[in-house]
Formats: structure tokens, sequence, C-alpha cells
């Protein structure tokens, strides 16, 4: 009984196989299937790709230091961070909320 199951586990596998493989072979002929693949593989790769190309070497950090702090000019010596010292407390805000929600104002 074993032997039996197995057996037709395995027929039909290979069937199953055969009739898979020579579906793929005629879709890999089909010219409009091609564009199709070339058009769904650049769709799910843009964004991925996007970030990486359009990546940022630095983090950019806008302050208001009004009394010239210590950690201003920490901050400014760390190569990671591009400090951006703010004039007033209005511009403290509106550089946050510019880096918060783009092309608003």
């Amino acid at each position: 009984m074993a032997n039996k199951i197995t057996y037709t586990i395995a027929n039909s596998l290979s069937i199953l196989w055969t009739i898979a493989s020579k579906d793929i072979v005629d879709a890999l002929k089909n010219k409009v299937i091609i564009s199709m693949i070339i058009t769904l593989s650049i769709i799910l790769l843009v964004p991925k790709l996007l970030p990486l190309i359009f990546e940022q070497g630095q983090t950019v950090l806008p302050i208001l230091d009004i009394g010239n702090s210590r950690l201003t000019a920490e901050l400014k010596k760390t190569p990671e961070l591009s400090v951006q010292q703010q004039r007033s407390e209005q511009e403290l805000k509106q550089a946050l909320c510019s880096a918060l929600f783009p092309g608003r104002r």
C-alpha cells in the first residue's frame, strides 16, 4: 500500500513537472510575456533602488543656540551631521516642519 502511494505521488509530480516545464518554455517564447516580466521587474525594483540613489550622506540637524553652547560646537565637529544653526525659534519650527512635511510651508 505504501509503495503504491509513493509511486502515485512520484508519478503525479513527474507529470506536473513535465507540463509546467513545457508551459514555462512556451511562455518564454512569447514576446508579450517577456515584456510583462521585464516591466514587472522594473516596477518592483525601482522603489528598492531609489533610496540607494538619493541617499544623503549626512543627517541635517537644525538647532537654535542662543547662548553659544559647547554642545553646538561639538555637533559641528561630527562628520555624520550637518548642523544648521537657526537665528530664531520661528526659523527652527519652519526647518523642523519642512523636514517632517516636505513641500509644506
